[in-house]
């Protein structure tokens, strides 16, 4: 693990942190499976938990609800830019995520950005093999 991408992920999160002052995040205790965890727990001014991770060396994470996904080669500055509009979009309320729950269980969800009319999926998540919308319920998760 190269100590610079993790010294650019964590100037990242705390950028994030700067944008946002009222928010709290709180760094989550060292696990040996990832270099960097900062959970944005659910509070005033955000309407649910996010976590945020840099892991397998390369790979930045964003994890609320059902969705999961990562953005990848970190080190590339295209990448690092994409998951940091993702995140500051979610704290935002702009960005929202699409959770798929079939019998109650989710079977995966989709970042998506407002886009013409609609919206637009810029990220998956998935847990199983079907296509998400056959028999599933959607359930919306937005900071707004």
């Amino acid at each position: 693990m190269s100590a610079e991408v993790v010294k650019r992920a964590l100037d990242m999160f705390k950028q994030i942190q700067a944008e946002f002052p009222d928010l709290l995040m709180k760094s989550d205790p060292p696990d040996t499976s990832v270099e960097l965890s900062v959970t944005i727990p659910k509070q005033p001014g955000l309407a649910f938990e996010i976590n945020l991770k840099l892991q397998n060396d390369d790979e930045l994470h964003l994890c609320a609800g059902a969705f999961w996904c990562s953005w990848f080669p970190s080190p590339k500055s295209d990448v690092v830019q994409k998951y940091h509009d993702a995140v500051v979009g979610l704290l935002v309320g702009q960005n929202r995520i699409v959770e798929y729950i079939r019998r109650e269980k989710a079977v995966g969800a989709d970042l998506q950005a407002p886009h013409e009319n609609g919206w637009k999926t810029i990220a998956r998540s998935r847990c199983g093999l079907l296509p998400m919308s056959w028999f599933s319920e959607k359930h919306v998760l937005s900071n707004k």
